[in-house]
């Protein structure tokens, strides 16, 4: 009997592992902390997308439903308990992940001031930024720009053209790391804007 238990454990445990290591909420594990959000347009955002705060992952987005009443799409996000409860005032926008649209939800937290979120609460529709996309950017050049930009593209593709894939892919996985450091210089310098003047 001993033995015909431990093997049921075992293979429970196993099967739990499994589940957990795909995606799946653990029945065991406390619910975590709930937060609904209407976007205007996700049709991109998928179950299980990244929730991130300043570029850290913070939770998921467990589930989508259509929102009939204000035409929106509701995503229900599970944040992690070390990060809640959120602000009243935390804005939510969509980002893209990747070139191929791969989406993920950004949020930017508030002031505790504010008060905070109860679990399951909604977060208004006035704090949730509009997507915008790659194409509707482009769009706002005039025909001068455009052209410039497009020269520009062919004269980088042929720059690269003979370089290792690998030395690309390098330069673009520090991209991201260079862009924050570079925010982070750009923003020390703003608020010194006075001093950097008289320099």
């Amino acid at each position: 009997m001993l033995g015909m238990a431990a093997f049921a454990l075992s293979c429970f445990g196993i099967l739990l592992f499994l589940w957990i290591s795909f995606g799946g909420s653990s029945p065991l594990r406390a619910s975590k902390y709930e937060v609904r959000v209407n976007f205007p347009e996700a049709t991109a955002l998928a179950e299980q997308a990244d929730v991130r705060i300043a570029g850290v992952s913070v939770g998921k987005v467990r589930k989508k439903d259509l929102d009939k009443a204000d035409n929106r799409t509701e995503a229900i996000l599970d944040i992690n308990h070390r990060y809640a409860p959120l602000p009243k005032d935390t804005r939510a926008i969509l980002r893209e992940k990747t070139l191929l649209g791969e989406t993920y939800v950004e949020l930017t937290p508030g002031h505790p001031s504010s008060g905070m979120l109860a679990d399951h609460a909604v977060l208004p529709n006035a704090h949730v930024e509009p997507t915008v996309q790659l194409d509707e950017i482009l769009s706002t050049f005039d025909p001068k720009t455009k052209a410039a930009f497009r020269d520009w593209v062919q004269e980088s593709g042929a720059q690269i053209k003979g370089t290792a894939p690998q030395d690309l892919n390098d330069a673009l996985g520090n991209l991201a790391g260079f862009a924050q450091d570079g925010a982070t210089l750009l923003d020390v310098l703003n608020q010194q804007h006075v001093a950097v003047r008289h320099l």
